[in-house]
């Protein structure tokens, strides 16, 4: 069992791909990692690994209540794999799955977050005053 009721993305992603992205998931969980598989029908040609998708459900997930760490990947699959049966029994090809894997965020020592926020400063400076 997720901890995150996933339909209102998985709604959202069926709806901005146009349909090419099933708006339902297979999850699974394993102690504190959570996963979701997301049915790919067909590959976007201008993007083929989903990036612009990926994006969106990884700043979803990070927006929901707690903290999480997110990995987001598009999985190609072949053979007796690529076959999706929907709830109704009904089955169709798919090209792969998006694959989604978040988990919480281990708190931070003080020490680790002035080490972050020193590390964010020199950032800022070096884009700001060149290297």
């Amino acid at each position: 069992m997720t901890l995150l009721d996933l339909k209102p993305l998985l709604d959202t992603l069926s709806k901005v791909s146009a349909g090419r992205i099933v708006g339902w998931a297979e999850e699974s969980s394993a102690d504190d990692l959570h996963t979701a598989r997301i049915p790919v029908k067909f590959v976007d040609e201008s993007d083929k690994t989903d990036t612009f998708i990926r994006r969106y459900a990884k700043d979803w997930l990070k927006k929901q209540k707690g903290r999480w760490a997110v990995d987001t990947r598009f999985q190609p699959l072949q053979g007796a794999e690529a076959v999706f049966t929907d709830d109704d029994g009904k089955s169709f090809p798919i090209c792969g799955v998006i694959l989604l894997r978040w988990w919480p965020k281990p708190d931070l020592s003080d020490e680790d977050r002035k080490e972050i926020e020193w590390f964010a400063a020199q950032k800022i400076k070096r884009a700001k005053y060149g290297d």
